[in-house]
């Protein structure tokens, strides 16, 4: 009887530090990269470009959507400028 419980706490535990060591891998060593197959609202990558002119921040690849009469969203991808001039205060 006391083996069978024995037994029983050892494969619990196997069970458990295997799930644990897959669940570290992939939060920890699998990482997203642009080479990878993205669903389609997250093809691009948006890239930032500063110094443009003084004071002035753009985003290039700014994913928006446009929606249509019939309710259906259309996708596209924007350049924006936005003015340091007018920024309060940066949120961490």
């Amino acid at each position: 009887m006391f083996a069978w419980k024995f037994r029983r706490v050892i494969i619990t535990c196997a069970t458990l530090a295997l799930v644990l060591g897959l669940a570290t891998y992939v939060f920890v060593f699998l990482e997203p990269g642009p080479d990878r197959d993205w669903a389609a609202p997250y093809q691009r990558f948006p890239k930032i470009l500063i110094g443009d002119s003084v004071g002035k921040v753009s985003v290039i690849d700014l994913r928006d959507y446009r929606w249509t009469k019939s309710g259906e969203p259309k996708q596209r991808w924007t350049r924006e400028t936005y003015s340091l001039a007018g920024l309060d205060g940066v949120i961490s």
